[in-house]
């Protein structure tokens, strides 16, 4: 897991030429000016999910995992909680569903603040949990960008 600001996505143009591509899609300051859906980027490769949603408690939302994409989460507006945890510490709650690629877990994990201009990185080792209010539900638009591993 990678938690950073899109200031230093240069940093990580390492992990190769998809996240290149991931990290200059989300720096592109248009992306804002999306309307909520799907957007590819390099086919079924890289592709981004915009989204509109209301944040809920920490215990309405699941802990999820991949095993075919990597997600880079950034928020475009509001702000949240993101949890996060090792997949290895926590108890399979849902069995991987190949065609939508994630699994669900029961456990517990850190959670961190985020804003936009931040982003998260999760790799398919790293079990994660989005849209976690701050305090009280507040609307939220956050880009996911799914990055196919391999």
């Amino acid at each position: 897991m990678i938690f950073d600001t899109l200031s230093n996505a240069s940093t990580y143009f390492c992990l190769g030429e998809r996240f290149k591509k991931a990290f200059d899609f989300l720096e592109d300051l248009k992306v804002v000016a999306l309307e909520d859906g799907k957007y590819e980027i390099e086919g079924t490769s890289i592709f981004a999910i915009i989204q509109s949603s209301t944040t809920k408690p920490k215990e309405a939302q699941v802990w999820e995992a991949h095993k075919k994409y990597a997600d880079i989460q950034c928020l475009l507006s509001g702000s949240e909680w993101l949890g996060y945890a090792p997949i290895e510490t926590m108890k399979l709650a849902l069995p991987y569903d190949d065609v939508r690629d994630f699994a669900l877990f029961d456990g517990e994990g850190a959670y961190f603040q985020t804003h936009p201009g931040w982003f998260s990185l999760f790799f398919p080792h790293d079990v994660h949990k989005g849209c976690v209010a701050l305090k009280t539900p507040s609307r939220i638009r956050k880009i996911v960008v799914k990055v196919e591993m391999g």
